[in-house]
């Protein structure tokens, strides 16, 4: 009997939650306020809300607070990321010979900003880093 009481008592509790849920979501869609009685940064009176200018000030400026530490917080994830991709690149480096036993245009076009040519056959090799390397005509 107890078990019949306790299922009737359940289904009512869940009957009346779902009455307010539907209650509720009505009033928002005729945009009534429901039971907002204290909104920092507003007055409210009898439902008519309108902005407090002192306590609206320092709502603007916690959002503005937001917005730096969301910045922050990207540029933050942006470094440790580069570093994540750095600490993979040297340990990759790290696992290379140190002299190369086959020629790798890859690596080469990786290394290399440009190559020029001179008149008297010479050729200037810039790397990405600036380092230039002359090799002279024979």
């Amino acid at each position: 009997m107890l078990t019949i009481l306790a299922s009737y008592a359940q289904e009512e509790s869940l009957s009346a939650s779902e009455n307010q849920k539907w209650r509720i979501r009505k009033g928002f869609e005729r945009g009534e306020m429901m039971g907002l009685r204290f909104l920092y940064g507003y007055t409210i009176k009898k439902g008519v809300v309108t902005i407090n200018p002192a306590q609206a000030e320092i709502v603007r400026e916690i959002f503005r607070r937001v917005e730096r530490l969301k910045k922050a917080t990207a540029e933050r994830e942006s470094q440790m990321q580069r570093d994540r991709e750095l600490r993979i690149f040297i340990g990759s480096i790290k696992e290379q010979p140190l002299v190369l036993e086959t020629w790798d245009e890859g690596l080469w076009l990786t290394l290399l900003e440009t190559a020029t040519v001179h008149a008297d056959n010479s050729i200037t090799f810039r790397f990405k880093d600036g380092t230039d390397i002359e090799v002279g005509a024979e």
